[in-house]
């Protein structure tokens, strides 16, 4: 995938991994960064039902944001979301993190 002229990483969240290989693909996201800017989806995916028991949308969405969180942290740097507004709203919380431990 190429985004304004850069290739763009996408290691496949969800896609034939178990939900151990995708954790450690969210929170070392990062260590893909040389190959270009990594996007990950972690959106509303099976392993976030099955890691978090989630039973409604609403509850999945939460999962979510928890995904996006350690991505973000790990070193993603775009995300395909669906509650974006609730993503947003936490990733505030990751940047302030991540600016004091930088």
């Amino acid at each position: 995938m190429t985004l304004c002229g850069a290739r763009v990483v996408d290691p496949g969240i969800g896609f034939g991994k178990t939900i151990a290989h995708n954790v450690e693909l969210l929170a070392r996201s990062g260590e893909l960064n040389p190959l270009g800017p990594v996007l990950v989806g972690p959106s509303r995916k099976r392993f976030l039902r099955a890691l978090s028991a989630a039973s409604s949308l609403e509850q999945l969405d939460t999962a979510t944001v928890g995904a996006c969180c350690l991505a973000v942290f790990g070193g993603a740097d775009l995300l395909r979301v669906h509650a974006v507004g609730e993503v947003r709203l936490a990733l505030t919380i990751v940047d302030a993190a991540r600016a004091v431990t930088s």
